[in-house]
């Protein structure tokens, strides 16, 4: 299985299209031939966008399906992720034109430089203030994150 590593810088062009990092074109599929990759992009946590391979997105579209919304808040946040999910299609170079929705979300202007960070199983695309500031603002050290999130995994 094919995993998104890494952070790498990348502008936003005045067109507001985002060239994908060399090795997230390689996972998407760009220049398969006969193919037509595209990415889902969404809403992210932290006031980021989150993008996800379309082989990938059907995992957590059916875990959204089989979520029961007998609450107004669970309901509230389908509603708020199903207005704010696209499709985008990847170009044979391997740019995505970014909606203005997304921008927004993000917090981004064209002609900006933003961080294009690999999840694992998906990307995050920040606005590198922003991403800074949350990294700061984080509670205790790498490390105590670290054992926080492996003992609530034991």
């Amino acid at each position: 299985m094919a995993s998104f590593r890494g952070s790498f810088r990348h502008s936003i062009d005045p067109k507001g299209r985002l060239a994908l990092p060399k090795p997230f074109r390689r996972i998407t599929g760009v220049k398969g031939e006969g193919q037509e990759p595209a990415l889902v992009l969404t809403k992210g946590f932290n006031d980021c966008v989150a993008a996800y391979t379309e082989d990938d997105w059907p995992t957590y579209e059916g875990r959204l399906r089989e979520a029961t919304f007998v609450d107004q808040g669970s309901r509230d946040f389908m509603l708020e992720l199903a207005e704010q999910t696209r499709d985008v299609l990847i170009d044979k170079v391997g740019r995505i034109v970014v909606p203005q929705m997304h921008m927004d979300i993000g917090g981004f202007g064209k002609n900006e430089e933003i961080l294009v960070l690999g999840m694992f199983d998906h990307i995050e695309l920040w606005k590198i203030s922003r991403y800074q500031e949350h990294i700061a603002k984080s509670k205790g050290t790498f490390e105590e994150r670290a054992r926080d999130f492996f003992r609530r995994r034991a």
